[in-house]
């Protein structure tokens, strides 16, 4: 297996397993790191829940510290179920400080990356989804034998860039730009300037988030109107208002102006 393979099948444990205790988790990751990672249990190089004396007494358990002649990377678990909070981003950072790590994984709804001291703090976050590239690298990136905290924090780096020049983009993209982009398109042919402009004035331009349209929480849903229910009105009986001993001292007719008026008619 390539590590597209093993990425997708960790995704598919991730959905199986998503409502599963954290004990699964744990047995799970440590089973990754074994037999995807390459890293070695047996020569110590899986310390799971190592005991970590603070003054008298207080101790701290990471859940699995990932190492090799010396510690390399941290990892923090989670149920899968659960979404991210800075509790557990800030957990893992005390058990960095303690151990002196710069590396470290956060894992719970979504995979956080961090790269992380008293001088610098850079995070990345990737979903569980399937082929997706950012996971495939970063499994490449944890491997026995290609670990280096010099490529993760570089590819950190390079992703955060993207985002966020994706983000500036994103940002720029309105109806005017796309109006100016299409008179640029149009000016200079064959049609006059108040042509073309005459010509746009029948159309609008209406940008839609695809990602909005695909989330059904994020989409607001559509206002449907009612239809009207179908009544059977009886016919009048003139009748019906006789008194009787058992008559109620008043009736309340619900109708429509629509029928009082073929009653009346009728009468």
């Amino acid at each position: 297996m390539d590590y597209k393979e093993f990425w997708n099948y960790i995704v598919k444990q991730h959905e199986k397993n998503y409502n599963a205790l954290e004990s699964v988790v744990q047995a799970e990751w440590e089973n990754f790191f074994s037999e995807i990672f390459g890293y070695k249990k047996l020569f110590g190089e899986i310390d799971t829940h190592r005991n970590i004396h603070i003054g008298s007494g207080q101790r701290t358990i990471p859940d699995i510290i990932i190492k090799e002649e010396h510690d390399l990377f941290d990892v923090e678990l989670k149920q899968y179920n659960l979404p991210f909070i800075y509790d557990y981003e800030n957990q893992l950072k005390s058990y960095m400080d303690l151990l002196h790590i710069n590396v470290g994984l956060l894992i719970c709804q979504k995979l956080y990356v961090y790269v992380y001291n008293r001088n610098k703090f850079k995070k990345l976050e990737i979903p569980f989804e399937e082929n997706n590239m950012d996971g495939i690298k970063l499994l490449e990136l944890l491997s026995k034998g290609n670990f280096s905290e010099e490529k993760i924090e570089s590819f950190i780096d390079g992703k955060n860039s993207a985002l966020k020049h994706i983000q500036e983009i994103k940002e720029q993209i309105d109806r005017e730009l796309l109006f100016g982009l299409l008179k640029d398109y149009f000016y200079g042919g064959e049609y006059p300037c108040e042509e073309i402009e005459k010509a746009l004035e029948d159309f609008d331009i209406i940008i839609r988030d695809k990602r909005l349209q695909s989330n059904p929480i994020a989409q607001k849903p559509a206002v449907k109107t009612p239809s009207q229910p179908t009544i059977t009105v009886p016919a009048f009986d003139p009748n019906c208002f006789i008194e009787k001993e058992d008559t109620p001292d008043f009736i309340i007719i619900k109708t429509t102006p629509k029928r009082l008026m073929e009653v009346n008619n009728d009468l």
